[in-house]
Parts: C-alpha cells; structure tokens; sequence
C-alpha cells in the first residue's frame, strides 16, 4: 500500500511540474524577448556571424544598398541587424525600426482578417464570392489567352467563384503582369487616385477570368477581393478592420496602408537594381516610392498595399507560429491557423518551385527543399519589394529578411542563401 501511495505521489508530482512547465513555455512564447544568448535556443553564436560577413559584403560590393535580417526560436530574438543605408542620396544608416513596403506580406494579414469573420459565423469559406460583391454574379472567362473581350472570346462560368477560391489564387483572376491579360482595367495595387476598395473591385469584375476556377494557380488581385469581401461582412472599412482586430491587439503599431506624416521620414528609399552585375541605384518609380506618404490615401489594398517595420511582421508571424495567439490575444483559433497553412491546390503546380499552397502561404516540401536547407511543413511569403518571412513550426522558429528594392536581380539566391545560413547556424534541433 504504501509503493502504491508513493507512486501516485510520485507520478503525480511529475505530471503536475510537465504541466506548469508546459504552460511556462507556452507562456514564454506570447511576447517576443530578446535571448540572453543564441545558445540559449539552440544557434551558434559563432556560425551566425556568417550572416553578418555575407550582408556586409554584399553591402561593401554595393550589391545591395542595405538589408534586414531576424531570427527568433522559441519566442526569443536571436538575430536582428540593419545593414546598409536607409536613404542612399543622404547617406543615412538603415534602423531597426524603419519602415518598408510590405506589397505581398499583406496577404497573410488579410486572409488572417478574413478567418476572424470566419469565426464568428459572418462568413463561409464555400460561399460564392458574388453573394457580398454582387458584380462578379455575371464574370466571364476568357477561351483564348491573349484575345479581346468580345462575347466571341469569352464563355460563361462553369461554376461560381469562392472565397476559397480567391484565398488559393484558384479563382482565374490574374495580376496585370498574366499573359492572360489583353488590357488593363485597373491600377495594379497602388494608386494616387481617389478611388475606393469597393470602385476598384466592382470594376475588376468587369474584367474576365484567365480560366474557369479550380483549372489553375494563377497569383492576382485575389485578396483585393478578399479585402472589400471584409468590408461588407464587417460592416468596416479595411484599414479600421486591420487596427482594430490585429495591429492593436498585436501592438503592431507601426504598420498602416498610408503612413502618418509624422512617420514618414522612418520609410525606407525605394532602390531598384535590374542587372546582377550592376550595383543598386535609387529608384525613379514615383508611384512605387510614394504611394505610402503621397495621394488621396482612400484606396485599400488587401494583396499589397500595406507598409512596416520588421519588428512588427515579426509580431505578426509570432503569432501564427503560436496557434493564432500573441500578447495573451488569441486572434484565430490553432485550428484556424492549422487550416491556413496545409495544402489547399491538390496537385496544382506553384510555379517550378516543387512545393505547396495553403491560404496564400507556400508550403515548403521535401521536392522544393532539395536544393537547399530547410523543413518540411514549413511556410512562407515575400512581397514584390524584396521582403521575405519563413516560420517553421517543427524548429518553433522565425526568420525574416527585408529590403526595400524593385526590381532586385538575383533575389532568389539572396532569399536562399539567407535561408541556409540561419539554419546552418542552428545546431541544436532537439533543445
């Protein structure tokens, strides 16, 4: 009797210490806090110098005009560097806490704005997109890429458009840059204009489809969409709808679609860089350089439109990587979050990349992962600006890496060689 008493007071003492350890971890993962020591989590203090001597050369050798790297593991900031100028004309040093043009990153904030409503009932994933923008009830879609819109050229749907569809860029609805396009009917994501979310995408629907949805992954303006789908379910505008639900709660406190002019000075100087063996030099583009600060600031873009520190994207990712909580804010549920980033597309190719698509993330496989170092499972997206996020949920892990540059030769082997270099300095998988 008393082995048996013993034991029970044995395990169940043990089973008490895994729970308040478990929920001291948990816990330790709500806020992102900076390590006392990247050994701390498992990384080499030693091996993440590599990144210091790879970003400094590629400054040096005026390859890149400056560059922002992060690394968190388990809720703690092992890495976070500037490099390079922030203005190159003024010569002024890149900070921590200066501001860059998200284009694409915003996408994951959108979807994770729509699966809030998802949540509350507002909406269905299977439900028809023309049932909250009725002016894609009547869309065509075109029979021949490259022909011109005469009832000729076009035919009807053979079934309707989804949220679901737009989140898995399955719709048919292209960017202007699609061969699919013959012309162009609306800005591409930015704009001066004083024009509103709702105009914009009431004259999308007027434009037809590249294909018959489910037939392809064809990347467009299918989280614009998403974004005046918000707005209607909501009852709010999309930028208030952002502030309230997720920058606030997050502490996000930096990130916006126009930037304030008090803030305007901490936006990073657009560069552009069209040959690999050419150096970067300060972009001309005025729409892409001054859509944050400049124009009517009425137009809503839930694929690009947003801008931001790093710190707060971080914040952002942290918050996925933790089941759709941070700063003891439970966003979306893990489920929610589970959903997002699994395989949506089937056998659907993602470009020639080998990997997968979820709800606007690539989801990195062991075919894409061939080449370079990595885990499967993990996800990821960039935007058009040069800025790139991977969360790996297997090495409970974050890594980012912003610059500011339209176009930038050699990107990919940036992104990549950047993302060998983290994972070749973390050398405790198991911690």
């Amino acid at each position: 009797m008393k082995r048996v008493l013993l034991l029970f007071l044995l395990f169940g003492t043990t089973a008490i210490f895994a729970s308040v350890s478990g929920d001291e971890t948990k816990s330790s993962k709500q806020n992102l806090k900076q390590a006392a020591a990247p050994e701390e989590v498992g990384f080499s203090s030693e091996r993440l110098t590599r990144i210091d001597k790879y970003f400094s050369e590629l400054i040096e050798s005026n390859k890149l005009p400056h560059a922002q790297a992060f690394i968190a593991r388990h809720g703690k900031i092992v890495y976070f560097k500037s490099f390079g100028l922030k203005d190159n004309e003024k010569k002024i040093p890149l900070q921590n806490n200066d501001i860059f043009r998200l284009a694409s990153q915003t996408k994951a904030i959108t979807t994770t704005a729509l699966m809030i409503l998802f949540e509350e009932a507002k909406i269905n994933l299977s439900d028809p997109v023309s049932k909250y923008i009725p002016a894609f009830k009547d869309v065509k879609v075109q029979i021949k890429p490259g022909t011109d819109y005469s009832p000729a050229n076009l035919e009807d749907l053979k079934k309707p458009i989804t949220i679901h569809h737009l989140l898995t860029h399955t719709s048919g609805i292209p960017y202007w840059w699609d061969p699919n396009v013959f012309k162009i009917i609306i800005s591409p994501g930015y704009t001066f204009d004083n024009v509103t979310l709702e105009e914009v995408i009431n004259e999308m629907a007027k434009m037809p489809l590249a294909h018959q949805p489910e037939a392809a992954l064809t990347y467009g303006y299918n989280l614009d969409v998403v974004g005046r789908i918000i707005e209607v379910a909501s009852g709010m505008k999309l930028d208030e709808f952002f502030k309230k639900r997720i920058f606030e709660p997050l502490g996000m406190n930096d990130t916006y679609f126009y930037l304030p002019q008090e803030k305007a000075n901490q936006l990073v100087t657009l560069s552009t860089k069209e040959k690999e063996n050419e150096p970067a030099v300060t972009s001309t583009d005025d729409l892409f350089c001054n859509y944050p600060v400049n124009g009517a600031r009425s137009f809503f873009s839930g694929g690009a439109g947003l801008v931001g520190p790093l710190e707060d994207y971080a914040k952002f990712c942290q918050m996925l990587l933790n089941g759709g909580s941070y700063n003891n804010k439970q966003i979306i549920s893990p489920k929610s979050v589970e959903l997002m980033t699994r395989n949506h597309v089937g056998t659907l190719p993602l470009g020639e990349t080998g990997n997968q698509f979820g709800f606007g993330f690539e989801i990195m496989t062991e075919k894409g992962l061939q080449n370079i170092l990595g885990t499967p499972g993990s996800y990821k997206w960039g935007g058009a600006f040069s800025t790139e996020y991977v969360i790996d949920p297997k090495e409970d892990l974050v890594m980012i890496f912003y610059c500011n540059i339209r176009p930038l030769a050699g990107k990919v082997e940036i992104l990549n060689k950047y993302r060998t270099l983290v994972y070749q300095a973390l050398i405790n998988k198991t911690f």
